[in-house]
């Protein structure tokens, strides 16, 4: 089952704040499913920066497919074996700035570098 949340991608990218506004929303998105479930996928790389709020109102599994491919990929080369502390250097149509701030409260980790891009 999948439910569209459109309004989520932009709010997230504007600095997504806990509101009784998004709160209402998250709870609208998940009322639209049509049967009970027990395990939540998010189905886009926004997602996670609000899986603490959808949390509130969703009480089964809540699965971050870039989580889970990190750790399968983690597995096969190795507990830090050839892990090194990581340069990261992301690219963001947006403002650079908010991207960076967002970013590493998401990552819990320093962000190096922000280029804006011009689409």
């Amino acid at each position: 089952y999948s439910v569209k949340c459109p309004l989520f991608v932009g709010m997230i990218e504007k600095g997504w704040e806990d509101t009784l506004e998004n709160d209402e929303l998250i709870k609208s998105y998940l009322n639209e499913f049509s049967v009970e479930i027990d395990t939540l996928i998010l189905g886009c790389t926004h997602y996670p920066l609000i899986r603490k709020y959808i949390a509130r109102h969703f009480n089964g599994n809540i699965i971050d497919p870039a989580e889970e491919t990190a750790k399968s990929l983690k597995k096969i080369i190795g507990e830090g074996k050839y892990l090194q502390k990581p340069y990261l250097k992301f690219y963001a149509s947006g403002d650079p700035e908010k991207f960076k701030k967002v970013a590493q409260e998401f990552l819990g980790q320093e962000i190096c570098e922000v280029e804006k891009i011009i689409l």
